[in-house]
């Protein structure tokens, strides 16, 4: 990966932008990964009650969980999940885990907070 020599965004090989800021100041990410794979991250919206984001699989090897959006997602691990007690994920940033096989949920202070998941099962 390089970065475009003007304004330093990262490109791909082929030349083609890896992080790209949409109009509405959301972000765009394409990663090397995603192509040679041929995953896509699945977008989930979050709002103001406890969201299921994946549901328990018991073939994934990893799962990462990317915040599109301004807002901060709390994030925890059953339908009791809440503002005061949840993991929060703040604005633009991400967060995975390996082995983890059971249920991811998230909730926002606004709704329709976009994030996107990436779930990677074995065998891919």
């Amino acid at each position: 990966m390089s970065t475009h020599g003007r304004v330093g965004i990262p490109t791909d090989r082929d030349g083609t932008t890896v992080l790209k800021i949409n109009s509405d100041g959301s972000l765009d990410v394409k990663t090397r990964l995603q192509t040679l794979l041929g995953i896509a991250p699945v977008r989930s919206l979050v709002g103001l009650a406890a969201t299921q984001i994946v549901a328990s699989n018991s073939s994934r090897s990893s799962l990462d969980v990317f915040n599109n959006s301004v807002n901060i997602v709390y994030l925890g691990f059953d339908n009791t999940v809440t503002i005061l007690d949840g993991i929060p994920l703040l604005p633009y940033t991400g967060i995975g885990w390996d082995g983890y096989l059971g249920e991811l949920w998230g909730i926002s202070t606004v709704a329709n907070t976009d994030i996107r998941v990436m779930e990677m099962n074995d065998g891919d």
